[in-house]
């Protein structure tokens, strides 16, 4: 059996489960909920507060600080990347309360958390949190020369689009019940090229309309979206 007492160790493999855990493009979804991994998340923090305690590192309530999940919508950390995450889980979806409280908790250990925070994480997940007008983030911000920094259009008729404004501030805008979802890219076109907004017009409605002109360089991309619903976070 494999046991360290290390600090440069612990930290090494709480950095590398976090980063699994947390990253925002995993190479295995289930990572991000997996019962077990997060039971051992919850270890190796144990086992790396008690080392650092050890090591006169820090109070405890600095460790105990460090581990508080951040809530805020406008964190681009734990918190946002788990709803995202969550979002595409089908058996949340599906489950019991009580059991989508335990779900909920997988996701974000090794983060201690409230129970009505747990509570509102499901319900950001659900959608029933955030912004829902793309006519007020219209107000709000013009997203001309922002970059997109992701797109994406699952199945089951959720879509996600990410884009950074020129002041490095993040939106995030997830759409569900989509009816369409076009993103047309020219030929030639480097995938490692960043796409930037040169043109986007948004619209709330009896449905929720996004269509954006980018351009990479000389080449161009057209991106639309239209679905029945919509939330954001900045």
């Amino acid at each position: 059996m494999f046991r360290t007492d290390d600090f440069n160790e612990l930290s090494m493999l709480h950095k590398a489960v976090i980063a699994a855990k947390f990253s925002g493009a995993p190479a295995d979804d289930e990572l991000a909920s997996d019962p077990t991994l997060a039971g051992v998340s919850d270890r190796i923090y144990d086992a790396l507060a008690k080392e650092a305690e050890k090591r006169k590192s820090g109070p405890d309530e600095y460790w105990q600080d460090w581990r508080r999940i951040n809530t805020s919508q406008g964190y681009r950390g734990q918190w946002r990347t788990a709803v995202i995450a969550a979002r595409r889980d089908f058996m949340l979806q599906n489950a019991k309360p009580e059991e989508r409280i335990s779900i909920a908790k997988c996701y974000l250990s090794p983060f201690t958390c409230t129970e009505g925070e747990l509570r509102a994480f499901l319900d950001e997940v659900d959608g029933k949190t955030g912004n829902h007008s793309l006519d007020e983030l219209a107000k709000e911000h013009s997203f001309t020369g922002a970059s997109l920094l992701g797109c994406s259009c699952e199945l089951g008729g959720l879509a996600h689009i990410v884009l950074m404004e020129k002041g490095g501030r993040v939106c995030d805008i997830f759409f569900s019940g989509v009816r369409s979802f076009e993103l047309s890219s020219a030929k030639g076109m480097s995938p490692d090229t960043i796409d930037i907004v040169d043109k986007m017009t948004m619209s709330s409605g009896k449905t929720h309309k996004l269509e954006a002109v980018l351009s990479a360089g000389r080449e161009k991309k057209k991106l639309c979206v239209e679905a029945t619903s919509v939330d954001y976070w900045l």
